[in-house]
């Protein structure tokens, strides 16, 4: 079937059969994809942002003209393609798609990254600063060094993601979700820690956010707000906490 540029945005396409459909050039924003089959569909340039799928989505043999690698990029692919490739890399469960793994670059050059699903991404020593991130999907990411300096990360889930070294002086980190993630395996559980060891948060607005069991030791969070920020078992040994605003209740609850 050729359903070339069709936009089915939020849809829901639970169980829809694609197989050996060209969906090129199609919009599936927001569309419920769980156990659909796309066996043999051609999906380049199709928009994949949030779709939702699980382990009976079939993307088997899909095809993307921009996973081929071929002279249609003319050299290095642009901060926009290669994201787009790691989003359809995320939400296909690697089926499609590329992991994206950078580092020195950078992202200001998409202003604003607002929602988008970046799951597992490895980007260390980027410039993230001063860029609209509210509610960014950076679970089980590795972002050592990057610079967040001024960024918006208010409502971002970060579950799982190691933030070593980084900057984020000023960032706004109210309401973000620290926890840790939890891997469900055959016969055990495993869980990932949010890391922000050595993390400059000087001035940070922590104001609601979830941080615990996270590590920041030897963190900076000096005139950090730090207002009903929960932090059970967090690490807090070595922190800097001079002029934080802090709730002693919370305080007791961290590892000091």
């Amino acid at each position: 079937a050729d359903m070339t540029g069709v936009r089915m945005v939020d849809a829901d396409l639970r169980k829809a059969k694609f197989e050996e459909t060209n969906l090129s050039g199609a919009d599936l924003t927001g569309s419920d994809l769980r156990s659909a089959k796309l066996v043999k569909s051609i999906l380049s340039g199709a928009n994949l942002e949030w779709i939702s799928t699980d382990s009976e989505t079939d993307f088997k043999d899909s095809i993307r003209a921009e996973d081929k690698h071929t002279d249609i990029y003319h050299g290095q692919k642009s901060l926009d393609e290669l994201l787009s490739d790691h989003i359809a890399f995320v939400n296909s469960a690697g089926a499609i798609g590329k992991q994206l793994k950078i580092s020195g670059r950078d992202m200001t050059e998409s202003m604003s990254l607002r929602r988008f699903s970046l799951t597992a991404l490895v980007a260390k020593e980027c410039d993230f600063s001063y860029m609209n991130l509210t509610q960014i999907q950076l679970q089980s990411s590795i972002l050592h060094g990057s610079d967040f300096t001024g960024a918006n990360m208010s409502g971002a889930d970060l579950r799982g993601s190691s933030f070593k070294g980084a900057k984020m002086r000023g960032t706004d980190l109210s309401l973000a979700n620290m926890k840790p993630l939890y891997f469900s395996g055959k016969s055990s559980q495993r869980k990932l820690f949010v890391n922000l060891d050595d993390v400059d948060l000087t001035d940070a607005n922590l104001s609601g956010a979830d941080l615990s069991h996270a590590s920041l030791k030897n963190a900076i969070l000096i005139g950090a707000d730090l207002t009903d920020c929960k932090l059970h078992q967090a690490d807090l040994r070595g922190a800097i906490l001079k002029g934080a605003i802090t709730d002693e209740k919370e305080l007791r609850e961290a590892v000091l």
